[in-house]
């Protein structure tokens, strides 16, 4: 029987101040800005070790549907 080794791992919060009302929750007061006509797609594939180093990867740029 192998025993393993313990490994770092890191973790993300997200916390919110008790009775303050959530910034999502608050009303826009301000115009919202319009969205893009363009669109950076992009896809990777990492190993699965604690390194997650990248293997493979590749990204895309797009006006509208069209590929720019």
């Amino acid at each position: 029987m192998s025993l393993l080794s313990p490994i770092q791992i890191a973790l993300r919060a997200y916390t919110e101040v008790p009775k303050k009302v959530p910034l999502g929750a608050k009303k826009q007061t301000r115009r919202l800005d319009e969205p893009s006509a363009y669109a950076l797609v992009f896809d990777c594939e990492t190993t699965i070790d604690p390194a997650q180093s990248l293997r493979l990867g590749f990204y895309q740029v797009r006006k509208s549907t069209v590929l720019a």
